[in-house]
């Protein structure tokens, strides 16, 4: 390994050496000799990490060491950062969690369901010799599996990381708000145009709430979601409550809310004075990203609460000066993503990078294939019995 030689503003040290950072006992990082890379030490300073983000065109919340502090507070994930000196005097900064320690420890930016992360440049530009340098260095480092999800919004996206051994393509979609309110309107669809207008005269209520008193509506409508997706998956609705309760515990959005403040806003529909709808908006640096969605499909098809409430939600975000408005992940060609883009969202499709010591992920994969199977076996089962 060659010496590290980045400097002290930047939080670095020396080589063979060590100190306290902000996520604890800094490390200096083995790059390989030959490499474009010239050092590296983990966890990331955050003088660093805020260099490149300063420098990052469209950065999002969830790559801010804001966002690194919710998912500390909220998950048994630390911080495990990476920081990579390179030559010209540029530097890499990857925000990064892991849990776990030696052959099983996990490694992801970010974890599952926590947003974007990824590959951040000192000069706001990510080449493919700096992805070879990470990717290098990620598929060298012990543990079962380490993942980069990275921005929809950063150059290369579409591209897996040098190394890996798994990729996963995500679609996303994304409203432009540069046209204003009025560019918004003709730019949905006219069924969506209709569907708003039909919940105004249904009387839907929509709310908006940036103080954390509104997660208990999305909380309960969660709840109803995940039975109805174990149904159509045809597995039982204790199992889908269960899957709500450890996936999305109270504590983990009470926690993000308390980190974030008015950042994180509720935007709830009521038809009757009922939770019908419910999407977590995160807002910063000219987005608002919708993280979490759920309804009760019965009371926010008959009303078209949905429409009402994301048309708000994305007219709020217009008058922030926001540039770009979220609606998440789909499924390519499901029917969601079709509803997505009736409001003019465009797609952009992007990969996730899985570095792994065992093949995880396929073996996952196999997992749930077969879950789903006997979940539709025994599904059928009940149906025949009923008969």
């Amino acid at each position: 390994m060659t010496e590290a030689r980045i400097d002290g503003a930047r939080g670095g040290t020396n080589e063979g050496s060590a100190r306290q950072g902000a996520g604890g006992e800094q490390v200096v990082l083995p790059l390989p000799r030959g490499g474009a890379g010239l050092a590296g030490v983990s966890p990331l300073p955050e003088a660093a990490w805020q260099e490149a983000l300063s420098h990052t065109e469209q950065p999002v919340l969830t790559q801010t060491p804001r966002w690194l502090r919710c998912v500390e507070a909220a998950t048994s994930w630390r911080d495990s950062g990476r920081l990579y000196e390179l030559r010209g005097g540029r530097f890499l900064a990857v925000p990064m969690a892991s849990r776990g320690a030696g052959p099983v420890r996990l490694s992801a930016s970010w974890p599952h369901g926590w947003g974007y992360g990824g590959v951040l440049a000192s000069d706001g530009v990510v080449t493919p010799a700096d992805l070879a340098v990470v990717g290098a260095d990620l598929a060298a480092t012990p543990g079962l599996r380490t993942t980069l999800a990275p921005s929809p919004f950063a150059p290369l996206q579409g591209r897996a990381l040098p190394g890996a051994r798994t990729e996963h393509r995500y679609l996303t979609q994304v409203l432009d708000l540069s046209g204003g309110t009025g560019g918004v309107w003709r730019g949905y669809s006219s069924n969506v145009r209709r569907s708003v207008k039909r919940a105004e005269r249904e009387g839907v209520e929509v709310r908006c709430d940036a103080s954390g008193a509104g997660l208990p509506d999305f909380a309960h409508l969660y709840r109803l979601s995940a039975v109805r997706w174990a149904r159509k998956a045809g597995r039982p609705a204790a199992l889908g409550r269960l899957q709500a309760r450890l996936q999305e515990p109270p504590r983990l959005l009470e926690a993000v809310s308390r980190c974030v403040g008015q950042d994180l806003v509720t935007w709830n529909a009521y038809v009757d004075g009922r939770p019908a709808a419910s999407v977590v908006i995160l807002h910063g640096n000219g987005h608002s990203l919708m993280w979490r969605g759920a309804q009760d499909q019965q009371l926010a098809g008959r009303t078209h609460a949905n429409a009402l409430l994301h048309h708000l939600a994305i007219e709020a975000a217009v008058a922030r000066g926001d540039r770009f408005y979220s609606f998440g992940e789909s499924d390519a060609g499901s029917s969601l993503a079709e509803y997505k883009a009736k409001f003019g969202a465009v797609d952009l499709t992007w990969s996730a990078s899985s570095f792994e010591r065992l093949p995880v992920s396929a073996g996952g994969a196999a997992v749930q294939r077969a879950y789903r199977s006997a979940g539709g076996f025994a599904g059928r089962v009940r149906g025949r019995v009923r008969r």
